[in-house]
């Protein structure tokens, strides 16, 4: 399972998609497991032009799923990539 960030409203140039996390998942046919991410400032932040790990104000959409959330992936017939919006004040 990936995690997967984008910074919708970097003042800076980010990747689209940033990988923030994976975890190795073995299932057998017709079973499933929970999958636990911790989400932590580490893991909310972008590298800026200067280096430095930063959390800026605005929007940050998380992905989590099997692959990438690129267009690819969704041109493979990769599914259940979910998504979830995360707003920094």
């Amino acid at each position: 399972v990936q995690l997967y960030i984008t910074d919708k409203e970097a003042s800076f140039r980010v990747p689209l998609y940033s990988l923030k996390g994976i975890r190795k998942v073995t299932l057998k046919q017709g079973e499933s497991k929970e999958v636990v991410f911790d989400i932590t400032e580490n893991t909310m932040s972008s590298i800026n032009d200067e280096g430095r790990a930063v959390i800026e104000p605005g929007e940050i959409i998380v992905y989590i799923g099997g692959s990438s959330p690129c267009k690819r992936s969704k041109e493979l017939g990769v599914e259940n990539i979910r998504q979830a919006s995360i707003f920094i004040n």
